[in-house]
């Protein structure tokens, strides 16, 4: 078999067009083939993680910094905007931000309370219906300063008191009960 090749003149010449060159010519179309192949299956495949997330995502329970304030042996809980049961402040985590952390800047942003000590509570942790709840213990200085855009109200809980509170004040109050610390 022969081929017609230029040469540096400029003048064609007759080559052999040799069985190795054919054969690496033929495996690189079959590796392209076979890429192309696995590019397409792991579009497929980004595809359907995508969708996986979406769905999981939907499911998904929020991690949120809980803080409990104690003072006098009562509990400081706070209601949102259009609520009528209460809750132990809180929010959000802040990327890189520690429990003890996030907890002392919710209640800075939500009542206005300087955080002077913490203590992380990890046994009080648990992930409720709604929300994981990672549990700080704050010693706080200053008066409440109500944030009226994100809550109506607060209060300084005596637990032996009745009171409509969501279901993870009733758990975390138990669990200060068994440390002691109420």
């Amino acid at each position: 078999m022969y081929y017609l090749q230029q040469n540096h003149g400029g003048k064609g010449i007759l080559s052999e067009l040799s069985l190795p060159r054919i054969h690496f010519w033929g495996k690189m179309r079959q590796n392209v083939d076979h890429m192309e192949e696995r590019q397409a299956a792991n579009e497929e495949a980004v595809r359907a993680m995508r969708n996986a997330d979406r769905v999981s995502a939907s499911r998904h329970k929020r991690c949120r910094a809980t803080a409990v304030v104690i003072e006098g042996g009562k509990v400081l809980l706070v209601r949102d905007n259009g609520k009528h049961d209460f809750s132990l402040p809180g929010g959000g985590f802040k990327r890189g931000e520690s429990t003890q952390r996030a907890a002392a800047r919710e209640v800075f942003e939500e009542l206005r309370l300087k955080t002077i000590s913490s203590t992380r509570l990890r046994e009080l942790d648990f992930v409720g219906r709604r929300a994981s709840h990672k549990v700080a213990l704050l010693v706080t200085t200053g008066r409440v300063h109500l944030d009226r855009g994100e809550l109506d109200r607060y209060l300084w809980w005596d637990t032996k008191e009745e009171l409509d509170v969501q279901g993870h004040v009733q758990r975390i109050v138990s669990g200060l009960r068994k440390l002691e610390l109420l």
